[in-house]
């Protein structure tokens, strides 16, 4: 017998009703509700996927297996040590975290809780994306500066 997965979103803005929708129509995954600090966001996408939503997404760890972490990538170190914390396993849409040590700290935790750990590439297989790469794969894209010009200035 093939037991599902509850899931559940932290996050739910522009990427994070994406995992919802996703969440909710894949096969062995059960949406079990949305979290996200703005609570007329998370009822809204809720209310698409008949799940609960929650301002806090501490009162959502304990009815799931995994989460999709998808908030502010400043957030994500607290939230994902939360959540390894609770045995929750994680997939964060990227980047991991905002530093290197911040990002050393997570997977530090998904080790010693011995949870799935996963970072969210899905823009990777965009068609959209893989056909521009194409078209471009024979071409030279030029913006208009001399080869001596930065693209940025020094410390930007």
């Amino acid at each position: 017998m093939n037991k599902l997965v509850r899931t559940g979103v932290v996050g739910v803005g522009a990427m994070g009703q994406h995992h919802a929708r996703i969440w909710a129509a894949m096969p062995g995954s059960q949406l079990m509700g949305v979290a996200d600090p703005s609570i007329e966001r998370a009822r809204d996408i809720a209310a698409r996927h008949d799940v609960p939503a929650y301002a806090d997404y501490h009162d959502l760890l304990d009815q799931v297996d995994a989460i999709s972490l998808a908030a502010p990538t400043t957030l994500h170190r607290e939230i994902a040590l939360d959540c390894l914390a609770q045995g929750v396993h994680l997939l964060v849409e990227k980047p991991l975290a905002a530093t290197s040590s911040e990002a050393q700290a997570i997977v530090q935790a998904a080790q010693q809780a011995k949870v799935v750990l996963q970072v969210g590439h899905v823009e990777r297989f965009n068609p959209t994306f893989t056909e521009l790469t194409n078209v471009l794969s024979s071409r030279r894209v030029v913006d208009g500066r001399s080869p001596a010009q930065p693209l940025c200035h020094p410390g930007v």
